[in-house]
C-alpha cells in the first residue's frame, strides 16, 4: 500500500509550490492537486502528510490576508475548500476503521522520548541505512531549494517535521535500550520511508541545477550515488533481503528462509502422496505460503502449524525461544503422530544439534541458507 502512496506524495511535494499558489488564486487544477486528494483514501498513516499541507495552506492564507491581497471571506472559502478536499476523506476512512471489532495500533503521542539521545542516534543511523547517498543528495538539495524555492522547501520541512515527531513520539510497542524505553517501530524502514518524497524532491532540485551548470559533474554524482546503494542495498544477489535490515529495535519478521528447496525435496521423495507434516520453531502460520508452495510443486500435504505463542514481537538478535523449548515443542508436535515434523531455524537461534533421532524420528534433510535451517524428520514407521 505504501508505494503508491509515496509515489503521490512525491508528485505532491514536487509541485508543492505551484499547487497551493494557483490553489490561493482559485486556479488550483491539475494532477497534483488530484494526487493530494487521493493520498488520504490510500493509508491512515498520510493524515500526517494532510495535515502538513493544511498547516502550509494556512500559512499562504493567513500571508495572502494580511497583506490584502485577498478579502479574509475568500481567504476562508479557499482554506474550507482545501480542508473539504484534503481532510474529509481521511475523516471518512478513521470512521469506518474505527468500526472494526479493535483499532490496530492505537495510537500514543509520548513526549518523554524526545529527551532521550539513543531516539536520535538510532533515528539518524536508520535513515543512513536505509537512504544511503539519496540523504547526502538531499541535504544540498534542501539547501538550494532554501534558497530558490523557500516555499517548497518550507512544505517539505513540514513533512518531515510530523512524520518525525508522529512516529518518534510514539507510546506503542516499547523496547528497553540501555535502560531506556524508546517506541520499538523506531527507525523501521516502512515509516522512514514516509521521510523519502520530500527528500526526493529536494534532491531533484539539486539534479535539476548541477544538470543546467555542470552535467559532467552531474554524471559523476549519479555514478557515486548508484554505486554506494548497490554498496549499501538490503538485498542479496538472489533477492533475498539482509537479517535485521530496516529494523533497528523490533524484529518485524522479515527473514527468508529456503522453503523452495524444501518443497522441491517434498516432491523428490513423496510426490503426490497424502502425508501429514508438523512445522514447529515459527512465530506465524504462513498458511498462504505453504498452500502456495504445495500447489506449485504438486504436493498432497495436511500442514499443522505449531505457532509459538507470545512472540509477536521480538527485538532484533532476540532468539525466538531456547533449545529446552523447541525440544519440548517437538515432543508435544509428535504426540499427534504426523508422518513428518519440520524444524524451522531462525538465524538468532536457538541452535537445533541436528540429532539423529528423536521421539520415534529420525533425521532425513537439513536445507540451510544464510544461517537459516529447515530441518525435517521422518516417522520411523513411514
Amino acid at each position: 500500500i505504501e508505494l503508491p502512496l509515496i509515489l503521490l506524495m512525491v508528485w505532491v511535494c514536487c509541485d508543492a509550490e505551484r499547487l497551493f499558489d494557483t490553489h490561493m488564486r482559485n486556479e488550483a487544477i491539475g494532477p497534483a492537486w488530484i494526487a493530494l486528494a487521493v493520498i488520504p483514501f490510500i493509508k491512515e498513516t498520510a493524515l500526517i502528510f494532510c495535515l502538513a499541507a493544511m498547516a502550509y495552506a494556512a500559512y499562504l492564507a493567513f500571508s495572502a490576508g494580511i497583506r490584502g491581497h485577498l478579502r479574509w471571506g475568500a481567504v476562508l472559502g479557499r482554506y474550507l475548500r482545501l480542508a473539504v478536499v484534503v481532510l474529509l476523506p481521511a475523516a471518512v476512512y478513521l470512521y469506518f476503521r474505527a468500526q472494526g471489532p479493535e483499532v490496530r495500533f492505537p495510537y500514543r503521542f509520548y513526549p518523554p522520548n524526545f529527551v532521550e539521545p539513543a531516539l536520535y542516534r538510532i533515528m539518524f543511523a536508520s535513515l543512513w541505512q536505509q537512504c544511503g547517498f539519496l540523504l547526502v543528495l538531499g541535504v544540498a538539495g534542501l539547501l538550494y531549494t532554501l534558497r530558490t524555492r523557500p516555499r517548497q522547501a518550507a512544505f517539505c520541512l513540514l513533512v518531515w517535521i510530523g512524520y518525525f515527531l508522529f512516529y518518534c513520539g510514539s507510546a506503542s510497542k516499547r523496547v528497553m535500550v540501555d535502560g531506556v524505553s524508546l517506541p520499538g517501530y523506531l527507525g523501521h524502514a516502512r515509516f522512514v520511508l514516509y521521510l523519502v518524497p520530500p527528500l526526493l524532491a529536494v534532491a531533484w532540485n539539486a539534479v535539476a541545477a548541477v544538470n543546467k551548470t555542470r552535467p559532467a559533474l552531474l554524471g559523476w554524482v549519479m555514478a557515486v550515488c548508484l554505486a554506494g546503494n548497490m554498496w549499501m542495498s538490503p538485498l542479496r544477489a538472489d533477492g533475498t533481503r539482509i537479517t535485521g535490515w530496516g529494523d533497528a529495535l523490533i524484529d518485524t519478521q522479515g527473514h527468508h528462509y529456503p522453503y523452495p528447496q524444501l518443497y522441491a525435496w517434498f516432491a523428490d521423495h513423496i510426490g503426490a502422496r497424502e502425508v501429514s507434516v508438523a512445522v514447529v520453531g515459527r512465530r506465524y502460520g504462513y498458511d498462504l505460503g505453504d498452500e502456495m508452495y504445495a500447489r506449485r510443486f504438486g504436493l498432497n500435504l495436511d500442514i499443522t502449524v505449531h505457532a509459538v505463542e507470545g512472540s509477536a514481537k521480538l527485538q532484533v538478535g532476540e532468539p525466538l525461544m531456547t533449545l529446552e523449548e523447541l525440544a519440548a515443542e517437538f515432543d508435544k508436535a509428535a504426540k499427534a503422530d504426523p508422518h513428518y515434523i519440520m524444524i524451522h531455524q531462525p538465524v538468532w537461534g536457538p541452535t537445533w544439534d541436528d540429532r539423529p533421532t528423536i521421539s520415534g524420528y529420525e533425521l532425513v534433510e537439513t536445507i540451510a541458507r544464510f544461517g537459516y535451517k529447515l530441518i525435517v524428520y521422518r516417522s520411523k514407521d513411514v
